[in-house]
């Protein structure tokens, strides 16, 4: 196999934590070490790879907002706030009896990886893998990154011997 570059279109992969380039060169030898796993080699330089393989990765930050029903006995009094569009039972008397909204907020980090092994010479998809999921916060791993690959290619046909 031979590597292809792919375009960069969605804004999430020319965010800056996935155009590092050691953050790239990771996740290639990630995908090369599973791929090799699956028996498949490298070409050699200046050869014709049998298919070419192309990917691409990004991420997101995401903030999700939750409306929360509380019981009566764990949660302030119940109120249902009316205004000129109409009424509203997310919100909740607070300490000082002014109504504010039973909602709750959590940021996180989405990531993407998207595999394609193409024929070489045409854009003909042969086999195509989507691995979508919360980032987990920290630093990047190689470990990590590992594991990433080999789920995301688990699907792929063992090659040929």
């Amino acid at each position: 196999y031979g590597w292809f570059p792919m375009p960069k279109v969605l804004p999430g992969e020319s965010d800056p934590r996935v155009m590092d380039a050691k953050f790239r060169g990771q996740l290639q030898a990630a995908l090369d070490k599973a791929l090799q796993a699956k028996g498949y080699r490298p070409a050699a330089a200046g050869a014709k790879p049998d298919f070419v393989v192309a990917y691409r990765v990004g991420v997101r930050d995401v903030t999700q907002t939750t409306v929360h029903e509380h019981a009566g006995s764990s949660a302030p009094q119940s109120t249902v706030q009316c205004g000129s569009e109409g009424c509203s039972q997310i919100v909740v008397s607070g300490n000082n009896g002014a109504p504010e909204l039973k909602v709750e907020s959590e940021s996180s980090v989405e990531g993407g990886l998207l595999i394609e092994v193409l024929e070489p010479g045409s854009v003909r998809v042969l086999w195509r893998a989507l691995n979508r999921g919360t980032v987990k916060p920290g630093s990047i791993s190689q470990s990590r990154l590992d594991t990433v690959a080999r789920s995301t290619l688990a699907q792929l046909p063992a090659a040929g011997r």
